[in-house]
């Protein structure tokens, strides 16, 4: 039906995985943050699902051209995960340790927005070992 690349379908099913991530941290958000800022639902929607399409696309790079090292999925994946997952907690720590500090069943250790930046981790490696199992033949982008 449709004539895909394999970077196109890579990033496709990545991007899907995203917004499904994303999809149940806006339900997860919405229903036990009911007075949070509708802001952060949708913020973290943004977040999985850009997480989701950025590991797709960097499953063109096979190694590190630099130093000739294999750069396998969980590593690139979770990598992607952690930066955009950092990036956020950077530009809206205020709002996420508010928000952190209203969850009651949460304990106090994780109650850190930085613990964000683990999800992320977690995340972008498992989009990236699910991706890179469905999708094997995408062409290295450093092929010389």
């Amino acid at each position: 039906m449709f004539n895909f690349t394999p970077l196109m379908t890579r990033t496709a099913i990545a991007k899907s995985l995203g917004f499904i991530v994303g999809l149940i941290g806006f339900w997860g958000t919405r229903t036990m943050l009911p007075t949070a800022d509708p802001l952060l639902a949708w913020g973290v929607l943004a977040l999985f699902l850009t997480i989701g399409g950025v590991v797709g696309i960097s499953g063109t790079v096979h190694r590190i051209p630099m130093f000739n090292v294999v750069y396998p999925p969980w590593l690139r994946g979770g990598l992607m995960g952690a930066w955009f997952t950092f990036l956020s907690v950077i530009f809206g720590y205020d709002m996420l340790a508010a928000t952190f500090q209203n969850i009651a069943y949460l304990p106090d250790v994780f109650k850190n927005p930085w613990w964000m930046i683990a999800d992320g981790i977690v995340v972008g490696a498992l989009i990236d070992i699910i991706v890179s199992r469905i999708v094997k033949n995408v062409p290295d982008l450093y092929v010389a």
